[in-house]
């Protein structure tokens, strides 16, 4: 979670922090039944959710999606969707700071 801004955040590099090999660090995420991208995308968009929630309303998503991980705001936006049937920023609105 320290690590979520990294937008390098990946599998290699998760095992590395850890110290194990890759496989290994697979067999763990199979066994809590997701992969590590899901586990690693599901704490990205949860930390934005809490950021959306809380953060100024002047402070631009991408900025929030950049302290998040995320470069690419199309590819947040569909998965931000995905998992909170709400864009980021109609999720801004209804929840927001300032909602």
């Amino acid at each position: 979670e320290r690590r979520i801004a990294d937008p390098a955040l990946n599998a290699a590099a998760l095992a590395a922090l850890l110290g194990c090999s890759r496989a290994t660090l697979y067999r763990a995420f199979a066994d809590r039944g997701c992969g590590v991208g899901e586990a690693v995308r599901d704490l990205r968009l949860e930390h934005l959710r809490k950021l959306l929630r809380h953060a100024p309303a002047r402070r631009p998503i991408a900025d929030l999606a950049l302290a998040c991980g995320w470069l690419d705001t199309a590819n947040l936006a569909r998965n931000f969707r995905a998992r909170f049937d709400l864009t980021p920023s109609e999720y801004r609105e209804r929840f927001g700071p300032t909602a």
